[in-house]
C-alpha cells in the first residue's frame, strides 16, 4: 500500500498497484483520459459517470474521442451526487476517484464499511477572473494526485508543462495588445446546450487576449447571461462567436429567423464565427487552448502570423486526448 493526499488533504491508503477503478463526478473521467498513456489508464476503468458514457456529444470532447466509455457500466451521477452502491460493490473497484461533489456520508460508507478507498479530485479550470491570468491550481495538483496514484507522473507534468507552455506563448504574443471591438460569445452551455442567448459576463478567451466582452459587470448581476432577443440588437456587437456544443440550436434560430440576425453588424459584416466546445461537465481544457489560437489570430493577425493554426489544433489535441481534434474553430460563413 501507498498513501496518496487528495485534493482535501486527506491522507488515503491505496494499493500500489491499481487494476480496477471507479471514475464518478463531475470532470474525473475527463482527467483520467488527459493522463492516459496507450489505454493503459482507461482500461482500468470498470464504472463511470451516467454523463461519460456520451459518446457522440461533441461537447464531451474527452468521451466524443474514446468511444470505449460507453462499454463502462455506469454507477451513478455526479451532479446531484449519486453512487449505485450495489454496482460500487459488485464491480469491487481497487479505489474509486470522486469529485468534490461527493458527500462525506458516501466517503465514510465506501471506506469504513465497505474498505473501499476514495481519491478526491477537482478538475479545476483556466482562471477567468479579470486580471487573475492563472491556471486554477487544482487542475495540476489533481493531474498530480493522479500521476501518483497510477504511476503516470511523466504524463501529469508533461501535460502541466505543455499548458503553461502554452499560456506563456499566447502572454507573449499578446502582453501590449488591447482590442476595442465589442465581442459576444453565445451558445455557452448551462445545464446542457444552449443557443446565440446564452453568454457569461467572464469568458476565458477574451481575459486572456484582453478583448472586450460586451457584456459588463456593471450591467449583469450574474456571471451567467441569458438574452433576449431586443437586449442582443441593442448590444449589437462588432463580432458574434458561437461555441459549437450550441451550434444545432443556434442554426435552428438562425434558419427561423434569418431577417433577425441580418440586422446584427456582425452577420452584415461576417464577423461571425464559431468556436470549439469549451465548458461542458467541466472544462475541455484542449479546447480553451485552441480557441485562444483561433480569437488570437483574428484579431492580432499579426501576432499570429507565424502560427500554423491546424497544427497547432493537432497537436494541442494530441496532447490532451491522444487524438486529432473532433472539430475545428471556422467562421460561420464556411459551414
Amino acid at each position: 500500500y501507498k498513501i496518496i493526499t487528495d485534493i482535501k488533504n486527506r491522507e488515503v491508503n491505496v494499493p500500489k498497484k491499481i487494476n480496477k477503478i471507479i471514475s464518478i463526478g463531475h470532470g474525473v473521467t475527463r482527467l483520467l483520459v488527459y493522463i492516459d498513456d496507450g489505454g493503459d489508464v482507461l482500461n482500468k476503468i470498470v464504472g463511470i459517470d451516467q454523463k461519460d458514457q456520451k459518446t457522440k456529444s461533441p461537447r464531451l470532447s474527452y468521451a466524443f474521442t474514446h468511444k470505449e466509455l460507453s462499454d463502462i457500466e455506469a454507477v451513478g451521477m455526479g451532479k446531484p451526487f449519486m453512487l449505485d452502491l450495489e454496482k460500487v460493490l459488485r464491480l469491487k473497484p481497487d479505489v474509486i476517484i470522486a469529485s468534490l461533489d461527493i458527500k462525506d456520508k458516501d466517503i465514510e460508507i465506501l471506506e469504513k464499511h465497505f474498505n473501499i478507498p476514495v481519491v478526491i479530485i477537482d478538475d479545476g479550470y483556466l482562471s477567468n477572473n479579470g486580471s487573475d491570468k492563472v491556471i486554477k491550481k487544482e487542475f495540476y495538483k489533481s493531474l498530480f494526485i493522479l500521476g501518483d496514484l497510477l504511476n503516470k507522473r511523466n504524463k501529469s507534468k508533461k501535460i502541466s508543462n505543455y499548458t503553461d507552455a502554452i499560456l506563456d506563448d499566447i502572454a507573449r504574443r499578446t502582453h501590449d495588445k488591447y482590442g476595442n471591438d465589442n465581442i459576444y460569445i453565445g451558445g455557452l452551455g448551462f445545464r446542457g446546450p444552449q443557443g446565440i442567448f446564452s453568454s457569461r459576463v467572464h469568458n476565458i478567451t477574451l481575459d486572456y487576449l484582453h478583448l472586450k466582452n460586451i457584456l459588463s459587470e456593471d450591467s449583469f448581476k450574474f456571471d451567467k447571461v441569458m438574452l433576449d432577443k431586443e437586449k442582443l440588437l441593442t448590444l449589437n456587437p462588432d463580432y458574434i462567436f458561437i461555441d459549437m456544443s450550441g451550434k444545432g440550436i443556434f442554426i435552428n434560430e438562425y434558419n427561423k429567423n434569418k431577417s433577425y440576425f441580418h440586422m446584427l453588424s456582425a452577420f452584415n459584416q461576417r464577423h461571425v464565427f464559431y468556436l470549439m466546445p469549451q465548458e461542458a461537465y467541466g472544462y475541455n481544457v484542449e479546447s480553451v487552448l485552441m480557441n485562444l489560437y483561433f480569437v488570437g489570430n483574428i484579431f492580432y493577425p499579426e501576432q499570429f502570423a507565424d502560427v500554423d493554426l491546424n497544427r497547432k489544433y493537432n497537436e494541442i489535441s494530441n496532447m490532451f486526448l491522444n487524438s486529432k481534434p473532433i472539430l475545428y474553430p471556422d467562421s460561420f460563413f464556411n459551414s
